[in-house]
């Protein structure tokens, strides 16, 4: 049986890109974190995602 992944840590859903295809993220560990705190996470990445009724797949 395989195991379920669990978060462990979270991070804030700040903003998008549409033509680039991706989230951008406030990360709490601090502005040394990727460029000055903030990175991305691309829309299809859901390993990355947890489920939230706020994030719809697009149809």
């Amino acid at each position: 049986m395989a195991k379920k992944k669990q978060a462990d840590h979270c991070v804030t859903l700040v903003g998008y890109d549409d033509t680039g295809g991706y989230w951008i993220i406030k990360n709490s560990w601090g502005p040394l974190w990727e460029e000055g705190g903030y990175g991305s996470v691309y829309y299809e990445s859901e390993e990355y995602i947890c489920p939230s009724p706020l994030l719809k797949k697009r149809r």
